[in-house]
């Protein structure tokens, strides 16, 4: 929609979101000069947006929407948000329209509801979404999304982002950090496990081995290990490929119901659970598949070079959540 229509549809609808309605739980109970205050800004703030400033025109709307709790006034700060290739703060803003309009179905917010609905399904393949979990939570754990604190009721659940690279860290007392870096593509959801390990466990990984003298024995020694790793490694692999067998059985569940319920495609609030849901299945599987397949061949690596009894070795390292096998061996 070009910026002139866009501004055209948006006024009309807009004039009478600032006007006091006390009986109206969307809106709080501002004060007569406050809402005066609040009505000369959303003016301003209009005239600004409508020639393209969009930069000065923001924090009004922003002011505006906080203190009348106006749908029309947040759909704007939306615009605006999107007007300044801020992607992923526009679709937050057009998501609260959406929630604020579902909880109270007022005929007058019916324009801005259908439009933030619009905005959302454009907006859906310009973010990247990003599921963060952690295998355990200690006590005092603090996650960061690049930079950010990440709250603890957004732990598992799909988090907005620009496409491109994002940094996740988390620390707590007695635990080393654990960090990943990630790439986001527009349209796609990644989800991100991050596993915490004490500091006393992270110490026993990292000791150095005794060195020892080659012999027979040592020899035999290492390749009974080098055999259980790769049994380790394949039942490793029958998890992920079982993974990958009931989020993606899941996954198709949900669809199915998706699909059902909503032939043409489902694009209301009601069901932007199950879409989410259904997404971070279809990851889980797509993970598990690849985790089982990569451990499964590396399970029947070890266990044949395992049985070598030339001169050979296995070294293990491990950091920050992750863990590396490398073989060398003589042929």
């Amino acid at each position: 929609m070009a910026p002139v229509a866009l501004v055209f549809v948006l006024t009309a609808a807009s004039v009478s979101s600032a006007q006091p309605r006390a009986q109206n739980p969307l809106e709080s109970s501002p004060t007569a000069s406050e809402l005066a205050s609040a009505r000369a800004q959303f003016v301003n703030a209009q005239k600004l947006f409508q020639v393209g400033k969009f930069a000065d025109a923001l924090p009004l709307f922003l002011d505006v929407a906080e203190t009348t709790r106006s749908p029309n006034a947040r759909l704007y700060v939306g615009h605006c948000f999107e007007q300044l290739g801020r992607m992923a703060d526009a679709y937050k803003a057009f998501e609260l329209v959406v929630k604020q309009t579902s909880a109270n179905r007022d005929d007058k917010y019916e324009p801005a509801h259908e439009a933030a609905l619009a905005e959302l399904a454009l907006l859906n393949v310009r973010v990247g979404k990003l599921v963060i979990s952690l295998t355990d939570i200690p006590p005092g754990v603090a996650v960061t999304l690049d930079g950010t604190p990440i709250d603890e009721k957004d732990m598992g659940s799909s988090i907005v982002v620009p496409p491109g690279d994002h940094h996740i860290e988390a620390t707590a007392n007695g635990v080393s950090p654990a960090h990943r870096d990630v790439n986001v593509d527009g349209g796609e959801m990644k989800t991100v496990i991050l596993s915490l390990t004490k500091l006393e466990e992270a110490r026993a990984v990292i000791a150095p081995a005794p060195a020892k003298t080659r012999s027979n024995e040592s020899r035999s020694v290492g390749g009974a290990s080098m055999r259980a790793a790769g049994y380790v490694a394949g039942g490793v692999g029958l998890l992920g490929v079982g993974l990958f067998t009931v989020a993606g059985l899941s996954a198709k569940s949900t669809f199915d119901k998706l699909q059902r319920e909503c032939p043409a495609g489902c694009t209301d609030v009601g069901h932007l659970d199950d879409i989410d849901r259904g997404r971070i299945l279809q990851t889980g599987a797509n993970a598990g598949l690849v985790i089982g397949v990569l451990a499964l061949g590396t399970g029947v690596t070890l266990v044949i070079l395992g049985g070598e009894k030339r001169g050979d070795g296995t070294s293990v390292s491990f950091a920050n959540g992750g863990g590396t096998v490398r073989y060398t061996g003589h042929f």
